[in-house]
């Protein structure tokens, strides 16, 4: 299967996120290792706009989608540089039925997790989408609004304790396996046939911010350092 890695060069809550070092590795180089290792992605195709990410990408064995500059601004939507990508490879006779994203902001998953989401997007007749997701730590209910005078719009009158909701979900931004003629034809990740691949809240983490970063940092280091004890 084809992986397609979407990684532009600008950035405005963490400038300059994709080719941060974290544990001695861009954010890049980590997913694109992820992919090659799961054994079940045959080609990583890097769509950047960013020379200096593509020469990065080329050294850590990805090939690459030069992406025009229209769509690697702050407003341009998802599926669009998807399809660009898809597009540019038909070109070059490399059609393929359906396709992996991975995001290098969600470094902390598992070869395994990409073997899984494709594994549960290959068990149905008919798959539209597998988004990775992970429990919500609070439920939607308690969500508030904050009016303009500082007092709060609450979702539910009667607030319960966490235990009487039903388990919630909320996308984690690391995998999405996609059927391509439900993205050349919808702009909405949640089709008929939508499955939820879980994976837990310590690899679910998703960069935007310095904070998200650390957090990622300290994980990450750690499962080095469990590793090695184990061996």
């Amino acid at each position: 299967m084809l992986a397609i890695i979407p990684a532009r060069g600008g950035s405005k809550g963490l400038p300059g996120k994709n080719m941060k070092e974290l544990c001695g590795k861009t954010l890049l180089a980590h997913t694109i290792e992820q992919a090659f290792k799961s054994n079940v992605i045959d080609d990583v195709i890097v769509t950047t706009e960013d020379p200096y990410i593509s020469d990065h990408a080329r050294a850590c064995g990805a090939a690459v989608v030069q992406r025009p500059d229209s769509l690697a601004t702050d407003d341009s939507k998802a599926f669009d540089v998807y399809r660009h990508a898809c597009s540019v490879l038909a070109g070059m006779h490399y059609i393929t039925s359906s396709y992996v994203v991975l995001l290098p902001t969600a470094p902390l998953r598992l070869p395994e997790d990409i073997v899984g989401a494709v594994e549960l997007f290959n068990a149905r007749h008919y798959t539209d989408a597998v988004i990775s997701v992970a429990e919500a730590s609070k439920p939607s209910n308690w969500h508030c609004v904050m009016r303009y005078d500082g007092s709060l719009l609450t979702n539910d009158d009667n607030i319960d304790n966490r235990q009487s909701y039903a388990k919630e979900y909320i996308p984690n931004g690391s995998i999405y396996v996609f059927n391509r003629s439900f993205v050349d034809t919808h702009d909405t990740y949640h089709g008929l046939s939508t499955y939820g691949y879980i994976m837990p809240p310590e690899r679910s983490i998703d960069i935007d911010t310095q904070l998200d970063f650390d957090i990622c940092e300290m994980l990450l280091s750690r499962r080095v350092k469990d590793s090695v004890v184990s061996l």
